[in-house]
């Protein structure tokens, strides 16, 4: 229960401050990766950082507000749109990974 009352707490001031440090961060490193193509692996490990941490960010939300409170509470349009973005990331991450392991047992 202690750890439960600790999330519920310290979630809201997290969710209000960690997502838009990170998407500014992930802003950075995009405009960085264009810039240096060459350096295609550091971009896809920072890729998947940005997509585990978004998907954490969408796990607090969950179990702070419910799937009601999720889906149909007052931030609704912007949490549809991060699920959107969020399986828009899956998409891209699971094809760069089956890819990937494509390529490499044709070796």
């Amino acid at each position: 229960a202690e750890d439960s009352s600790f999330f519920q707490r310290h979630a809201p001031c997290i969710l209000e401050t960690v997502p838009p440090i990170v998407i500014l961060l992930n802003s950075v490193v995009v405009g960085i990766a264009a810039d240096r193509p060459d350096l295609e692996n550091v971009w896809d490990a920072c890729e998947y950082t940005f997509f585990v941490l978004y998907t954490m960010e969408f796990l607090m939300k969950l179990r702070l507000l419910g799937w009601r409170g999720y889906f149909k509470g007052p931030d609704r349009y912007w949490n549809w749109f991060d699920i959107v973005c969020l399986a828009l990331s899956l998409g891209d991450t699971t094809y760069k990974i089956v890819s990937m392991l494509r390529g490499s047992s044709k070796e």
